[in-house]
Order: structure tokens, then sequence, then C-alpha cells
């Protein structure tokens, strides 16, 4: 199954360097936000969005596994309905071996204008090639964990191990102001992708889902059904 997305792209000089950012459009009804704090303290920063949310993350997933040079940015912060997701952010993937100082975003998203814009960035998205690669070759190394994941031992365990969740299962989280910033090394975007890809794939979503959705990779995907009860909106017949 192939597919291609468009983006945005912009070089950005800053700090003695040029950084290449792409830009995903605005996808209402995604919600990043950093549940760190009571009785979440272990679970950090989460991503609940809908079915085409998390289709754009599994596409950027798949454009970090293959490129480590690159800033891909989400401007996704809007508010919620009510009593959900009051405080929300902006988010930005990138790979830990572009060494992003990621206290230089505010500068760099400023300068995401035509005078820095350089054009189209074509992805073709190849999702056999990628399962292919997942199954045959990571899968088969690191063995299987569950809800479509690899084993813990895919991993590198720094700073604590499992109760440092900021490395865990090779991620990195922070936020900033008003971004959310994920780092995942490579094995982690190969993961990352499967898990939610293959959700989004496996999951009957005319039906109707648990209160929150279906749980994936660090959050829910929103059936037709959640989103309404979030917005506050009658319930949609079958």
């Amino acid at each position: 199954m192939k597919e291609k997305m468009k983006l945005d792209k912009y070089a950005v000089y800053e700090k003695g360097r040029v950084y290449e950012v792409l830009v995903f459009p605005f996808i209402k009804n995604m919600y990043v936000y950093d549940r760190t704090g009571g009785d979440h303290d272990r679970d950090g920063c989460q991503i609940d969005a809908s079915r085409e949310a998390f289709t754009c993350i599994s596409y950027a997933m798949a454009i970090l596994a293959d490129d480590p040079g690159k800033l891909l940015y989400f401007p996704c912060n809007q508010p919620g309905y009510g009593e959900y997701y009051p405080f929300t952010c902006h988010m930005v993937l990138c790979r830990p071996e572009l060494q992003f100082r990621r206290s230089l975003w505010t500068k760099i998203r400023s300068r995401l204008d035509k005078k820095h814009w350089q054009g189209k960035y074509t992805l073709r998205y190849d999702r056999k090639k990628l399962y292919d690669y997942f199954e045959k070759v990571l899968v088969r190394k690191y063995g299987y964990h569950g809800q479509n994941a690899l084993s813990s031992w895919a991993f590198k365990i720094q700073d604590g191990g499992c109760d440092n969740w900021k490395r865990f299962e090779g991620l990195i989280e922070e936020e900033i102001n008003d971004t959310i910033f994920f780092v995942p090394e490579r094995i982690c975007c190969h993961d990352w992708h499967y898990c939610i890809a293959k959700t989004l794939d496996d999951e009957d979503w005319e039906k109707d889902t648990p209160p929150y959705g279906m749980y994936t990779y660090k959050g829910y995907i929103f059936s037709d059904q959640t989103i309404c009860r979030i917005n506050g909106e009658e319930r949609k017949k079958k």
C-alpha cells in the first residue's frame, strides 16, 4: 500500500547550522498534552486524536525512521470542549542524532515564512515495506511484547531504567512553553509506526469504541463517536 503526502518544507539557519523543518497541516481534534502529576506521574506526555491525526503521525514516524536530520512540526494546539483537554500544546518530533537544542524552537518557528520556504516535500509512504521490516527483522531480533509493539529488550534503558519514563523505550519527551517535543530513536520510530498503523488497519471503526477511543502508542485514537462525545455533540446514528 503506497501513499503520498506533500508537506511544506522550510530551511532555517540558527546557531551555525541549517535546520530542515517539515510542517504538517493543522488537524482538528488532535490534543497533545502532559499527563505528569498525581496518579499519572509515569504517563508523561500523551496524544489523543482523530484517525486522521494518527495517520499523519504514522507518516511522521516513517519519515524519521529513514531520516534523522529533520524536524517535524504539528501546529495542533487547540482548545478542547468543557472538561476535555483544557491545556494542550503543539508538537515537534525529531531524532536524537539531530542533537537539536529545544530552546531554539521558538526562534526557528518564528521564521517558518515565505522567505525560508523551500517548496514541497513529497513523502512516498510504503506501509507494506515498513510492516515487513518490523515483522521480519525487528520482531525476529527482539521479540514481540504485545499491542503491536516490540519487547522492551529492543530499546536502550538509561538513567534508572523503567522508572525513568522520559528515556524508557528509546523516547525522550519534554514540554517547553506551548510545545511538546518527542525525540524517538530509530527503532522507536519503527515501533511507534507499526503500533499506530496496525491499530488503524485492524480495528472496526464503524462500531462504538470505549469512551476515550482505542489506546495505542502514547495516546488514544478517537472514533467518530468519541469525537462527538468530546465536542458535546449529539451521538451519531449508525
